[in-house]
């Protein structure tokens, strides 16, 4: 929990950030400790979750990106936020490809969805660089949010496989 005040500020104080999130507006650190702790379960009881974006000369806490398994019928779902100043650094698109590694080369998953804000194109345009394909648009937080899947054939066919692949 050490670094709750810096993910707090960086992802949950602001509003040009959290009009992205579900949470559509900033949160109180009170809440963003219970979605801490929520984590934590997750890694505890599934073994996977949500790991903090540390920038690496400086190891301050950037953002986060991880697995989230949602009430609706997605599965796993990738998820990642980062604070505004490192919007457009690349941080967004190197941790959801580390984590897409990890979902399909250790966690055995068999699809990863993502779903986005329409309007959050810098998000949608990091699912595609990765190869994530748009499914459809769904119902989710009381508005509509565009969907993209990938799953774990089209992974292995790709090169995110042969770019550091621990083996199948």
């Amino acid at each position: 929990m050490g670094d709750l005040d810096a993910w707090h500020r960086q992802i949950f104080s602001d509003r040009k950030v959290t009009r992205y999130l579900p949470v559509r507006n900033p949160i109180s650190r009170e809440d963003a400790a219970e979605r801490l702790t929520s984590q934590v379960e997750s890694w505890q009881t599934r073994g996977f979750g949500v790991w903090a974006i540390l920038e690496k000369a400086s190891t301050q806490l950037v953002g986060h990106s991880g697995f989230v398994t949602p009430k609706a019928p997605d599965g796993v779902e990738l998820i990642y936020a980062l604070g505004r100043d490192w919007w457009g650094k690349g941080f967004a698109t190197e941790a959801a490809a580390a984590c897409l590694r990890n979902g399909f080369e250790v966690l055995d998953f068999t699809e990863i969805a993502a779903l986005a804000f329409p309007e959050n194109e810098p998000s949608i345009r990091v699912m595609r660089k990765l190869g994530f394909v748009f499914e459809d648009i769904v119902p989710r937080f009381g508005v509509e949010l565009v969907r993209y899947r990938f799953d774990a054939d089209l992974f292995w066919a790709s090169s995110h496989a042969r770019l550091g692949a621990i083996g199948r």
